[in-house]
């Protein structure tokens, strides 16, 4: 027997289901309730789902489905299952990578990131993030040129900040002998944006990025934030927008270039919390 909902597709196969009210507990929108033993959505709170799948991952029988979304796919979880010393050590060993082989990594590969990144939360579940990938590395070189002459168009307007005003020679360096201080000579970009309405854009798009950059690194595939092509593409140069078919209704969070290192790091560096402060409140 099954029992489906409107809107939000709330699904719980009653065979398997033991009664246990986890998922009506675990519920965010808190509109899962008890009936009889058994978790339903009353009618009038049916539109009111976040779509977080909280009900279905925190299942101990696995007899919620919802949004469409079942157990096919998903991937079991164990207490154990993340080692801190793992963990710890690709936290650590992270490097921002500089130089980059020029061979591509496999679309495929780059999607499962991305799908995996997918999972790094949004504000209200709003998943209203766009990732925008050059995967392909001839792309790369020709979006790279059409950059390098939106810089020198930007000289000549006149809209270049002061702190940025070495860029054009950077462009006229990278004409004369390919040295590439914009893009370092990535093969692969990454841009993410939101849509300006979402709850909180900038934080979604950069908590997303922070799981790929980690993900990535776990691939053996290196990454660098694009402070550069950032503010090229949201301030100095917006009509590289265009060729990166950016909505114009999205706030363009920031950009990050990956490739292959051509770089190996032999140990972690040495930091610690630059400022730590233990609140401590009088009784």
């Amino acid at each position: 027997m099954e029992h489906s909902e409107d809107s939000c597709r709330f699904t719980v196969d009653y065979a398997k289901c033991s009664g246990c009210g986890e998922c009506a507990a675990d519920c965010v929108a808190e509109i899962i309730e008890m009936r009889d033993g058994k978790p339903e959505i009353p009618p009038d709170k049916r539109g009111d789902g976040l779509a977080c799948q909280h009900c279905l991952a925190v299942c101990p029988s696995g007899a919620v489905s919802v949004s469409g979304v079942n157990l096919a796919g998903s991937l079991p979880l164990g207490v154990t299952d993340f080692a801190p010393g793992a963990l710890e050590l690709l936290v650590r060993g992270r490097r921002s990578v500089r130089r980059f082989e020029q061979r591509p990594i496999p679309e495929n590969v780059i999607r499962e990131l991305l799908d995996a990144a997918a999972h790094a939360p949004t504000g209200v579940n709003a998943m209203r993030r766009r990732f925008t990938v050059i995967a392909d590395p001839c792309v790369m070189g020709r979006f790279r040129e059409t950059t390098m002459d939106a810089i020198l168009a930007a000289e000549k307007r006149g809209t270049i900040p002061e702190r940025w005003d070495w860029l054009p020679d950077s462009a006229r360096e990278w004409r004369k002998s390919g040295k590439d201080e914009v893009f370092r000579n990535s093969p692969h970009l990454l841009v993410a944006s939101c849509h300006q309405d979402a709850p909180c854009p900038v934080p979604d798009g950069l908590i997303a990025m922070s799981y790929f950059e980690l993900l990535a690194q776990s691939r053996g595939i290196g990454t660098v934030w694009g402070g550069i092509p950032h503010a090229l593409i949201s301030v100095i140069a917006p009509e590289l927008r265009r060729p990166l078919s950016l909505p114009d209704d999205h706030v363009v969070v920031y950009a990050m270039m990956f490739g292959f290192p051509a770089v190996r790091y032999f140990r972690t560096a040495r930091k610690a919390a630059e400022d730590v402060h233990f609140v401590n409140i009088p009784e």
